[in-house]
């Protein structure tokens, strides 16, 4: 698909790209999440067997197969997880350094105390597909961990024998994390969010999944927190013809392996490097290939504003016409700059997270960080002259929009002899 923007369409045609979000099975998740909350730890089992085939003897990964994971995992894998964790480490550690200390606000003898604290215990779910990933849990746990969290709960999905994958468990050891449930889908999230005889609820939850655990995720929200709804992989690369089409073409095909449902788009202003492109992608996997979008801008300006107007999750910008433009950039979850930076690096080992906004939540929220961990605590302490200053203020407003016991819990203290 071949798709043209201009400076005045641009908005329309990203429009156009997001009305493909299929909706999410709320009714089927209200009913899994209705019989977690009933029937607790026999619902998850028996919710196991019924969508999965899954006999579970129990939920919780026991302690001699977290410490036996290490040894089953390739050492080279093992390798590559430690060096993930500490690049992640190393680029969100100075987040913090800001935000760190208590803030003293002192302003006529009212005291404002701001401090940001950790919570105390939350939740990651971990998806699996075909496959394990890792590098999910890696991504939650370091920032938890660096903002403080004294309690992190894994959920994640078991295999037909009820043992859940050696790397997740390798990450898990780790990182510290002990407490471990083998545990699916929406009845995980909702497992995690209102507990069960053995599960604790959390007070956030964290981490992707298919379209029954971000529906579970979205339900629960009116509860518990959580940290983003997540859809599928987006990537828009915004290229010119100075662009590698040999590069550009696997960085599509890298984030279209995620499956159907991904929005994978190019957006050039060189048709003849779209061109290009479309031969390679074909020439190495025509299925992969089958729902990538190609979008041609008449210039520089009207790509910048389609990307603005996508808000998608990967934005990569190569080319020496494009390269400049990528400050412009806002509304993205990551914004990946030069040939060098594929997004298939940055979501393992670059340092920073692959825990994104989709759906066009970029143009509201960021990338996931050890803020998202962290919740505002403020203390306010007024003095008596504070209230007999700044009370009649406080009433007027109070009557002004009905509440009349407001003002009078104001009045009373205006009038008490000082």
């Amino acid at each position: 698909m071949l798709l043209t923007v201009t400076k005045d369409s641009a908005k329309i045609v990203a429009m156009q790209l997001r009305s493909n979000v299929s909706s999410l099975p709320i009714s089927e998740v209200e009913r899994i999440i209705e019989e977690v909350k009933q029937g607790g730890d026999k619902a998850l089992k028996l919710i196991e067997e019924r969508i999965n085939s899954v006999k579970l003897e129990t939920l919780e990964i026991e302690s001699s197969e977290l410490s036996s994971a290490l040894d089953k995992v390739p050492v080279s894998t093992v390798e590559a997880i430690k060096v993930a964790i500490e690049r992640l480490k190393v680029a969100e550690t100075p987040l913090l350094d800001t935000i760190k200390n208590e803030i003293k606000v002192e302003d006529g003898n009212v005291e404002i105390l701001y401090k940001y604290i950790p919570l105390e215990r939350v939740g990651i779910y971990v998806p699996r597909s075909s496959f394990a990933y890792p590098s999910s849990l890696i991504m939650a746990s370091v920032p938890a961990v660096l903002a403080g969290v004294k309690s992190i709960v894994v959920a994640t999905p078991p295999y037909k024998d009820g043992k859940v994958d050696s790397k997740i468990l390798a990450v898990c050891a780790l990182m510290n994390i002990y407490e471990i449930y083998r545990i699916s889908g929406a009845q995980a999230i909702a497992a995690l969010a209102y507990g069960t005889e053995s599960i604790k609820p959390v007070e956030k939850i964290f981490g992707a999944g298919g379209k029954f655990v971000t529906a579970a995720k979205f339900l629960v929200s009116r509860q518990v927190a959580v940290d983003m709804l997540a859809g599928p992989t987006e990537l828009l690369i915004l290229a010119d013809e100075s662009a590698n089409p040999n590069f550009v073409a696997y960085d599509l095909l890298s984030q279209a392996e995620h499956g159907s449902g991904s929005l994978i788009v190019l957006a050039s202003n060189s048709e003849k490097f779209i061109e290009d492109v479309s031969k390679k992608l074909n020439s190495i996997s025509k299925e992969l290939a089958k729902g990538i979008m190609f979008v041609l801008g008449e210039d520089v300006v009207s790509l910048i504003l389609f990307a603005e107007a996508l808000a998608p999750e990967h934005i990569q910008i190569v080319g020496s016409q494009l390269e400049p433009y990528a400050s412009k950039i806002k509304n993205s979850g990551v914004v990946l700059v030069g040939e060098f930076t594929p997004s298939a690096a940055s979501d393992y080992i670059l340092g920073s997270n692959h825990i994104l906004p989709t759906f066009g939540l970029a143009k509201s929220r960021g990338i996931l960080s050890p803020i998202d961990f962290l919740k505002l605590s403020v203390r306010v302490r007024a003095s008596s002259s504070a209230i007999k200053k700044l009370g009649s203020y406080a009433i007027t407003l109070a009557e002004a929009e009905g509440f009349q016991m407001h003002a009078k819990a104001i009045e009373v203290r205006m009038n008490e002899p000082s």
